[in-house]
């Protein structure tokens, strides 16, 4: 492993809850492993479903089937939506809540397969279901906190701790993939959120890439110090899932604790029941997007989770 100026403790934290995994790829703030074919699939049928409910809510005057190639066959109706934030946020409604709750359950499966469990304090809910364009866009690319500037999740109001997975589930990766980026040191004056990204920016000097893609049959874990950044080739969409938790260890750089997002960390045993006995749930109709472009340290908008 290559000698950083980043905290040992947090390196070996993550290397250790990832030490029983066979690594696809091993970085000292990057991790991935493989996603089974069948947890793969489940996973990219079950936003197919989503994605499918939502049309056919949305243009109820229209018919839309619910094939393998739905988000390429209905591009522009997908990402003419009116629930996709401007960083792509794929939220629930009144009218799909439900299959989101059944993208939830296959995330379920896959994070158990892992083994994680015993390293997870509080994880987030709801997960992220998240569409990405690979064509440029001035207006969404030059947001304040727009994805296709480097940064840090803390930069969004994340806390220091927060370790995040990431699944590439439908479109081509490549079309809008995802650089890493191990910066030499992470100054604590960068430890909190920014108004803008390009706040950051001084954190890339002396910074190195990883050589790591994004890869449908990989599940990545990476830590909030690694810096990314999404890179658009000009075509396509990629549709992926994230979400974070907060790990049982500690280390002296967990500085900044993620105030405006707390609320969203819930126990796993809570996150485990979601779209068994519980439900995230929504009141709001499948209608335009009203967060507005500003600078938000909390999350989109609010979920509550009820007892079936």
């Amino acid at each position: 492993m290559t000698m950083t100026g980043l905290p040992k403790d947090r390196i070996r934290r993550l290397a250790g809850m990832t030490a029983h995994l066979p690594l696809a790829d091993d970085y000292a703030l990057l991790k991935s492993v493989a996603l089974s074919p069948v947890q793969r699939d489940r996973i990219a049928w079950a936003v197919r479903h989503y994605l499918w409910v939502s049309l056919a809510s949305y243009f109820p005057a229209r018919n839309f089937a619910l094939a393998e190639d739905l988000l390429e066959r209905y591009a522009a109706d997908v990402a003419a939506l009116p629930n996709i934030t401007p960083n792509g946020l794929v939220l629930p409604k009144r009218e799909n809540f439900l299959a989101f709750n059944e993208v939830h359950s296959t995330v379920v499966e896959a994070f158990e397969s892992l083994g994680l469990a015993r390293s997870v304090e509080r994880i987030h809910a709801p997960i992220n279901v998240r569409l990405v364009s690979g064509v440029p866009d001035a207006k969404v690319d030059n947001r304040p906190r727009a994805s296709t500037k480097p940064h840090s999740d803390m930069w969004a109001g994340e806390p220091a701790a927060a370790i995040m997975l990431f699944i590439s589930v439908l479109g081509d990766p490549r079309d809008a993939g995802v650089r890493f980026i191990e910066p030499a040191s992470f100054p604590e004056a960068l430890m909190h959120p920014l108004p803008d990204f390009n706040d950051g920016h001084s954190i890339l000097e002396g910074a190195r890439e990883y050589e790591a893609r994004l890869a449908p049959d990989k599940v990545f874990l990476t830590d909030p110090f690694l810096i990314h950044q999404t890179m658009k080739s000009g075509k396509g969409q990629r549709l992926s899932i994230d979400f974070r938790f907060t790990p049982t260890e500690k280390v002296a750089s967990d500085r900044y604790d993620g105030v405006s997002r707390q609320a969203n960390y819930i126990t796993l045993e809570e996150w485990r029941e979601i779209g068994r006995t519980r439900l995230i749930k929504s009141d709001a109709p499948l209608a335009p997007f009203t967060g507005g472009n500003g600078v938000k340290d909390g999350y989109a908008a609010e979920f509550p989770i009820v007892p079936l």
